[in-house]
């Protein structure tokens, strides 16, 4: 009955389809794996974000390895005391809402240690960065008192110069900046939270939702059922026709 699903074209159609079933429930298990990713890191970003602020020291010490390198600072809350130094340089690609722009990057000289850390002041849009003057985009001058959360520097990245006097980069790459700067900077920035000038948007934190990977992993493990039940249908299906084929084609062959 089932001896056309030894074809070799059948075969082939056996492999094919347990290659694609098997491949909708791996893209299933990897959404589940997404999900759970994006709920940990929601939860980091709620327990550190949200923590009563701490100096920059104390949180580079509490990341600090054996080696000296810094685990994982992303989102712990700081607070700084400090002067801008008053040159600024954009952190190009960036969006909010939709909408093109850079951040607005400026180093920033700590009173109790007289250490320079790389704070990201706010997001501007893109017409601001094309038209925008250096002076309208300055830092605030004198003593601030600044909140916001720490992130590590990315790599890569390339410079762009001569839109009003500041410089752009396209990537938050802290050890590039700290060389244009000729600063000594730790490889981490901080993302201003508090407070925000009127001109600047504060870089938003990210989704905190679970995202669309649970529905992503249904639909995949749906599709990967259907396949696993429907092609054997499909196979029992052209069984019994060639079955009836057989019986129809022997009952000629004998006329009474």
């Amino acid at each position: 009955m089932y001896s056309f699903a030894r074809q070799p074209k059948w075969l082939l159609s056996h492999l094919l389809v347990l290659a694609l079933v098997g491949s909708m429930i791996g893209a299933g298990v990897w959404q589940l794996q997404r999900l759970s990713d994006r709920k940990a890191t929601n939860e980091l970003i709620e327990g550190r974000a949200d923590a009563r602020p701490v100096s920059l020291d104390a949180a580079l010490a509490g990341e600090r390895r054996a080696d000296g390198t810094l685990d994982d600072v992303r989102y712990l809350s700081v607070e700084l005391q400090g002067e801008y130094v008053q040159e600024s340089i954009f952190i190009d690609n960036r969006s909010y809402q939709g909408a093109p722009g850079s951040w607005l990057a400026t180093p920033f000289v700590l009173d109790e240690t007289g250490e320079t850390v790389l704070v990201v002041r706010g997001f501007v849009g893109r017409a601001t960065v094309l038209n925008g003057t250096a002076e309208e985009l300055a830092a605030p001058t004198g003593t601030q008192q600044l909140v916001g959360l720490l992130q590590p520097g990315a790599g890569g990245g390339a410079f762009a110069q001569g839109r009003e006097g500041i410089a752009g980069v396209s990537r938050p790459n802290v050890a590039a900046i700290a060389d244009y700067y000729e600063v000594a900077m730790e490889n981490v920035y901080v993302q201003l939270e508090s407070p925000i000038e009127p001109t600047l948007t504060v870089v938003p934190r990210p989704d905190a939702t679970n995202g669309s990977h649970l529905s992503y992993a249904v639909q995949w493990f749906v599709f990967a059922l259907i396949g696993a039940v429907g092609y054997p249908l499909i196979l029992r299906r052209r069984a019994t026709a060639g079955g009836d084929d057989e019986t129809r084609g022997g009952a000629s062959s004998h006329p009474a």
